[in-house]
């Protein structure tokens, strides 16, 4: 018995084409098109392609012959697309007429198809167009995209980061200060310090260059433990380190940089059963849009070289005053000692800053650790100014006896 086809399948001439090549040529050709008249009748429909790429279909769905509204047109191919955002944009339009733009399904077939419409004699022409391989190849070429960007972002990030301590390197730290140095006038401005550990060439020399780097790597983790949150570590070098403390006052760098320099040596850096007592020198100045931040680099290792002669395991300012006036002047050129900057800082505490600072002149420009702690506890007892300072600690010994 002969199996007759439903006759909307027919590869018949639409009307008005009088058997036009173009049309003749859609029925052989691997592209889908469906024609609907003005009435929303369906009147032409490739069955190759179709009976190839929808068998459902080919085998004849009659609702698919009629067509008013988008939204009840698309709802008839729900059981061949997934149900993805751009299908049910469809299915949820309520307009007429053809297809404002293009638009690309995923069948559940895992292919693809873009469906592009016009008007045609009163009616739709729908002319749908496998582009699986296109969207494979687009799919391929955003996920080497995707790994091309991921592998610049870690090579970017090696060439950014310090191989021994993962902290950033020189390179990342000046672009963090020139970034920074851009900020300055907006509000409380940012300093930048310079931490040298103290006579680490004698690490070297004794346990050798593998326990260096272990020194090294340790007291990287102390200091990044201990740093501000947004505040910048970063190795510049050897025992050298960069930190950019941002948005600070006088006060508070001074008391940041202070916690670094106390974590340092607050207890050793043990190398195997070998304990390395190490102390370290830093040196901070202020960013300044008056000096490029290499020159703020520059006098922040200015006042570490001061630092260092002063008897080493100490903090030392370029300059005490913020910026000094961003608003025009040129930061002194003084080197102020981080002594004097305690005093000022600490006359809530009822420290008298002119006898400190006598004090501290008689001791041959030697700079005191000075502790706040210590300080109260002196008070609390009764205790004098010289009494306390029989009990400072100057900080002049060396790393190994």
């Amino acid at each position: 018995m002969e199996t007759t086809r439903p006759p909307f399948l027919n590869p018949q001439h639409a009307p008005g084409t009088g058997g036009s090549a173009p049309v003749e040529l859609m029925a052989v050709v691997n592209v889908g098109l469906t024609l609907h008249d003005g009435a929303g009748r369906l009147v032409y429909v490739n069955s190759r392609f179709f009976s190839e790429h929808f068998p459902r279909i080919a085998s004849g769905v009659p609702e698919i012959q009629t067509r008013q509204r988008r939204g009840d047109y698309w709802r008839e191919f729900h059981e061949d697309f997934d149900d993805t955002p751009a299908y049910r944009q469809l299915v949820e339009d309520e307009a007429a007429g053809p297809l404002p733009q293009p638009v690309t399904l995923r069948a559940r077939s895992g292919r693809f198809y873009r469906i592009e419409e016009q008007g045609w004699q009163g009616g739709i022409a729908s002319v749908w167009t496998d582009v699986s391989e296109l969207v494979g190849r687009e799919n391929a070429l955003r996920t080497a995209q995707a790994e091309l960007e991921l592998l610049n972002t870690r090579l970017t990030d090696l060439a950014q980061t310090d191989a021994l301590t993962g902290l950033p390197n020189r390179r990342r730290f000046q672009a963090a200060l020139a970034e920074a140095r851009g900020r300055v006038g907006e509000g409380v401005p940012d300093a930048v310090g310079v931490v040298d550990l103290d006579f680490f060439k004698a690490v070297n020399d004794r346990f050798g260059h593998d326990a260096g780097d272990a020194v090294l790597v340790e007291a990287a983790a102390r200091m990044a433990r201990t740093l501000r949150p947004g505040d910048l570590l970063a190795r510049l070098g050897g025992e050298e380190f960069g930190v950019l403390f941002r948005s600070v006052s006088l006060a508070q760098g001074s008391e940041a940089a202070e916690s670094l320099r106390r974590i340092l040596g607050a207890r050793p850096f043990m190398v195997g059963v070998a304990e390395i007592e190490l102390t370290a020198s830093i040196g901070l100045a202020w960013l300044s849009a008056a000096r490029s931040p290499e020159d703020s680099l520059r006098q922040a290792d200015v006042a570490l070289f001061k630092a260092k002669d002063g008897g080493r395991d100490m903090i030392f300012w370029d300059h005490p005053g913020p910026a000094a006036g961003e608003a025009g002047g040129t930061p002194a050129a003084a080197t102020v000692p981080a002594a004097s900057v305690a005093a000022d800082l600490l006359g809530d505490e009822g420290l008298d800053a002119a006898r400190l600072q006598q004090k501290y002149q008689a001791q041959g420009d030697q700079h005191p650790r000075f502790d706040r702690a210590a300080w109260r506890r002196a008070r609390a007892e009764g205790r004098t100014l010289d009494h306390y300072w029989n009990w400072v600690d100057y900080c002049i010994a060396l790393a190994f006896a």
